[in-house]
């Protein structure tokens, strides 16, 4: 199972609920253990409703922006692509950056420490956590590291975290790279999914 950003917070939840369907979980660059400075602007908005269409003409405003600070190459044919898919998606789908809103206010940023504790006890659970260096949305720093820790003691060798220097969308930034890591994680795994490599 693989999961980005919130849907990094998704997969986790779900590896954790349904332990027997998921034996190798992919993460990358995962929601769910935001904390302190980084969640209380997240924390802020949900609990303010009357600030909700201000909030959002404000963040949709920002969008374009924010987007390209999810790459460290904005000249990457990735970056560019995504950057181009992003702008006519907004023209013709103006209720795409409504979805996005509505999932800042509902999805898990925050308070997935329970769900990483399970995970890290759930025998014979192999993951792959995995970031870019430049990340602004989730920043790399305190949030690999939340992630690594948490997931470390019940995994062991069954974790491996490992960052790339890119942003928030390294995967689209830089395939080939993100490949590299995940080939080589699949060949190390490939005896517990029953394949030879």
């Amino acid at each position: 199972l693989v999961g980005h950003s919130m849907g990094g917070a998704i997969a986790a939840l779900f590896a954790e609920r349904h332990p027997t369907r998921v034996s190798h979980l992919v993460l990358l660059a995962p929601a769910g253990l935001m904390s302190g400075a980084a969640a209380a602007p997240i924390k802020l908005v949900r609990r303010m409703r009357c600030a909700h269409s201000v909030v959002r003409r404000v963040l949709r405003r920002g969008a374009g922006k924010a987007q390209a600070e999810d790459y460290v190459d904005l000249t990457s044919d990735g970056a560019r692509g995504s950057l181009a898919t992003l702008r006519v998606q907004a023209e013709m789908r103006t209720d795409a950056f409504d979805a996005f809103f509505g999932s800042v206010l509902a999805f898990p940023l925050y308070g997935l420490r329970p769900t990483a504790s399970v995970l890290s006890a759930t025998p014979g659970l192999h993951v792959l956590l995995l970031w870019g260096e430049a990340d602004t949305v989730v920043p790399c720093g305190p949030n690999f590291r939340a992630w690594r820790d948490a997931l470390a003691p019940g995994l062991g060798d069954r974790l491996e975290a490992r960052t790339l220097p890119l942003g928030h969308g390294f995967f689209v930034e830089d395939p080939h790279a993100t490949a590299e890591v995940l080939h080589a994680w699949v060949r190390k795994v490939a005896p517990t999914l029953g394949m030879r490599t």
